[in-house]
């Protein structure tokens, strides 16, 4: 391998960049919706407002072929260390970066890592929601790095729904089918997937429930809930349609009313739930329960084989799923990767 190490700082290289990013979000192993070009250039322009210096995107070539992306920003601020750190906002999402298949992953990462730590020997690498999957994890791991972690539960759908549905307990299966026959005596029942014409006006109210639930549990919502930005993100975010990952919207409703909402992030066969809410006026009908279930059922369908519930172990998740692989977080000078 002939690899060189590039940063990318500014909007202009970051356009440029483009054809040769979606060309290898198309190519790559370990993709999510995080990693296309489109999400990244989301945000970007929302960094831009408070960091226009900030952008450090990194581009490794093997000779003049573009093996990897690392989606990052160097944040500098007075008195404070330098920090390298993931482009993410205030979504909940994880941080990875793009691999072109067939690429030594184990020795792209070191040479990744060790040109950054060249550049920048007093900042400190910092990452709040790093993918164990990923490439970085491993590297870390390798050196004993202390990292911690989040744990995770999902579904194993590999064998389909069928399958996935004779592993929950026996009246979890029996209430689903009694809430459904009971939610039919209200009118016809639909679960939809993407509804183009109502997915505005979908994602203002799932964020607006979300928002109320937290508040009436005296819960206060998380930042990126209830940031300005955050409807716009998720908005841009189900138009980011790179195959083969993206984020579809689902929907439960009796009649035209919408008793229930989530979105799941999509990457290859795995998607994430990260929003979920429903009607209170519902509550009695399991409408939660409810459509997770046919969230599953239906990203089953679409040749998913694991849906995430992400970090958290509420009892229903349990009920629901089994334990997957957590999300570290870590801060690291980085002269300590030279």
């Amino acid at each position: 391998m002939s690899l060189s190490l590039a940063f990318i700082r500014d909007a202009a290289g970051l356009e440029a960049l483009r054809p040769e990013w979606d060309q290898l979000f198309a190519e790559a192993t370990n993709v999510n919706a995080y990693l296309s070009y489109g999400w990244s250039r989301v945000q970007w322009d929302r960094w831009a407002l408070r960091h226009p210096r900030a952008l450090y995107i990194c581009t490794l070539r093997d000779g003049e072929r573009l093996v990897l992306i690392a989606p990052f920003v160097r944040v500098s601020r007075a008195l404070r260390p330098t920090r390298i750190e993931g482009l993410t906002t205030v979504l909940p999402q994880t941080e990875d970066m793009l691999i072109r298949d067939g690429t030594d992953a184990t020795v792209a990462t070191e040479f990744l890592l060790k040109g950054i730590a060249r550049a920048n020997p007093l900042a400190l690498l910092r990452l709040k929601r790093l993918a164990g999957s990923s490439p970085i994890h491993a590297a870390m791991t390798r050196r004993h790095v202390s990292m911690q972690s989040v744990g995770t539960v999902g579904a194993d759908v590999k064998d389909g729904f069928d399958a996935y549905f004779a592993t929950v307990s026996g009246a979890i299966r029996s209430k689903h089918r009694r809430m459904l026959k009971r939610l039919e005596g209200l009118g016809r029942v639909s679960f939809t997937l993407d509804d183009p014409a109502r997915r505005y006006t979908d994602i203002q109210w799932m964020l607006r429930l979300k928002r109320e639930q937290w508040w009436a549990e005296g819960t206060r919502p998380r930042r990126w809930l209830i940031s300005p930005s955050a409807q716009s993100d998720f908005l841009q975010l189900t138009h980011t349609k790179i195959a083969p990952a993206g984020a579809v919207l689902g929907t439960l409703r009796v009649g035209d009313t919408t008793i229930a909402a989530m979105l799941a992030f999509t990457g290859g066969t795995n998607a994430s739930i990260y929003v979920a809410t429903y009607d209170p006026a519902y509550a009695d009908y399991s409408p939660g329960r409810t459509a997770i279930l046919l969230m599953i059922e239906k990203l089953a369908t679409l040749g998913i084989t694991r849906v995430d519930f992400m970090a958290g172990s509420s009892e229903l998740k349990l009920r629901l799923g089994d334990p997957g692989p957590p999300i570290y977080s870590l801060q690291l000078p980085l002269y300590r990767l030279l």
